[in-house]
């Protein structure tokens, strides 16, 4: 979910469509991420993925994942407010569990 100022919603990017043509973890896929967001003018950024697992607990890759595209949303002036893992059962959100 790509925010503006004042967090009203500006936008959606299917992170899933990303995820089938981009490995999250490579360069290029930070780049799709942050070049929607700047296109959008969004000042903040809430990113979500589903566990098809059913498995809330993030992955080192999640983790991996948030650190860097926090880290380059960092240098770009667009924060990173969430990054939350959901099922059918529930979802984990890394700003609740304080691992933002």
């Amino acid at each position: 979910m790509l925010l503006k100022p004042a967090c009203r919603q500006t936008g959606l990017l299917n992170i899933l469509n990303l995820s089938l043509r981009f490995n999250p973890l490579k360069v290029h896929f930070s780049l799709t991420v942050y070049s929607v967001a700047l296109k959008c003018n969004a000042s903040s950024i809430i990113l979500a993925h589903n566990h098809p697992s059913e498995n809330l607990t993030p992955s080192e890759a999640d983790k991996r994942l948030t650190a860097k595209l926090k880290k380059a949303g960092e240098y770009l002036d667009i924060t990173i407010l969430d990054h939350i893992i959901i099922s059918k059962d529930g979802y984990f959100s890394f700003t609740d569990e304080m691992q933002m």
